[in-house]
């Protein structure tokens, strides 16, 4: 399953960037996974930073923190980081992936 953080971050790039590439890189600790989505594009306008709500208030939602910020050359870069377990997760069953087949 992709993460809707990622969809939503990637989808960004394609709608607004202008970007010829987009890389995406997932490094996964014991505590948190971290999402990082840069592209070469034109970056974003002052007001659209502030405007990137949806990816920031997911993250927000199950504990995790979003940074948007300019990378060298004007293009952008999306840092996300989620925690690994999410509180509650484990009442509704989510905390284990299944092995039942």
């Amino acid at each position: 399953m992709t993460h809707p953080i990622l969809v939503e971050a990637v989808a960004n790039v394609l709608r607004h960037a202008e970007a010829a590439n987009c890389w995406v890189s997932l490094e996964v600790g014991d505590d948190a996974l971290q999402m990082k989505i840069a592209d070469d594009g034109q970056g974003l306008p002052a007001r659209m930073r502030l405007g990137v709500g949806t990816v920031r208030e997911r993250a927000a939602e199950i504990g995790g923190s979003c940074e948007i910020r300019p990378r060298s050359g004007g293009s952008t870069e999306v840092v996300v980081c989620l925690p690994v377990s999410v509180p509650g997760a484990e009442d509704t069953g989510l905390a284990e992936p299944s092995t039942s087949v």
